[in-house]
């Protein structure tokens, strides 16, 4: 991808992000077993269902659902989403309908017993015998998952209240200078990891990104001015496990920098074509963006084992330091 080709792309991106904030989303719950669906409202509305004790499953995510009822049956603890716009009141199935269409039937169970999701209030409930109550409105995406991501955290204390689970407090109260360390760090992981990091500067800088599936992505910078001086090597990533750390930054010797260009210079990077054939599902993307003095070039690839990436990515975390516990 070319610096323009960079530029036009995250323009897009931008103003997709900005289109989708602007729009509302209803949030609709059941009075009795909390089944909650929440709906975009767009001209392809989409819903995502979250049903009775869906957070019960979260309690450990190592050992999914160890904590739900036996008893429990239906479609309790389950968790979809997609487009769609209407609700089957039988078995929950979400579906997508015209107004036009009679005797719709939900290919699932078969039932005729649908509704169209601005009809769900005061209509019974498909996991228990309670009714869904009035919507509550969120007139943007921030809102609803500022105020979704409160619930979660409630949600989670009650479901280990009520089966028993106790915490181990193991959080120590943090000095004031530690809380200002890591508030610091937050802001220097969110500024090295913007996508127009690269494009915003002026100097030469090799940055490799990757993005895990099920893990927190994580970038490499490594930035100098000229060629006989050591750089600047910064590690961010926006969580953390055990052994591992959020921030690093040090300096990297010349040689080092040299041998990362050596290898770029191997692969003519930025004279070869792309060849993006290696896709796939989950796994993590990794990619490679690039600015030597008025050269600038970004490839991505999905889980590479070889190549420019996987070269200069594994070297870029050796010499940052970083643990990575899951790469992929």
């Amino acid at each position: 991808m070319t610096r323009s080709q960079k530029f036009k792309l995250l323009n897009k991106i931008d103003k997709r992000k900005k289109n989708f904030n602007a729009l509302k989303h209803y949030v609709f719950y059941c009075n009795k077993c909390n089944f909650k669906i929440t709906v975009s409202d767009r001209p392809d509305p989409y819903i995502e269902c979250k049903v009775g004790n869906y957070f019960e499953y979260e309690v450990d995510r190592n050992e999914y659902g160890k904590y739900i009822s036996k008893d429990d049956s239906n479609i309790n603890g389950t968790f979809w989403s997609k487009p769609a716009n209407s609700i089957c009141l039988d078995c929950g199935n979400s579906l997508v309908l015209t107004q036009v269409e009679n005797n719709n039937t939900c290919e699932k169970c078969k039932s005729k017993n649908i509704v169209f999701w601005y009809d769900l209030p005061n209509k019974k409930c498909p996991a228990c015998n309670g009714k869904f109550g009035p919507r509550i409105i969120f007139n943007t995406n921030d809102e609803l998952r500022e105020w979704d991501f409160e619930e979660s955290i409630e949600c989670l204390s009650k479901t280990k209240k009520k089966y028993g689970i106790i915490e181990e407090n193991e959080t120590k109260e943090l000095a004031e200078e530690e809380k200002r360390i890591i508030e610091k760090e937050m802001v220097l992981i969110q500024y090295f990891m913007n996508q127009r990091y690269v494009l915003d500067k002026n100097y030469n800088i090799i940055k490799f990104d990757c993005h895990r599936s099920f893990h927190s992505p994580f970038s490499i910078i490594v930035e100098w001015f000229n060629e006989c001086d050591d750089g600047k090597i910064i590690f961010c990533m926006y969580f953390c496990e055990k052994n591992e750390k959020t921030y690093i930054a040090q300096t990297i010797e010349n040689s080092k920098i040299k041998e990362l260009i050596s290898i770029l210079d191997s692969y003519n990077y930025f004279k070869k074509p792309n060849k993006l054939d290696r896709l796939g599902y989950d796994g993590a993307t990794w990619t490679l963006e690039v600015q030597i003095d008025n050269l600038y070039k970004e490839i991505s690839v999905w889980s590479p084992d070889e190549g420019v990436i996987y070269e200069i990515g594994k070297l870029l975390i050796k010499y940052s330091g970083a643990i990575i516990n899951e790469l992929y």
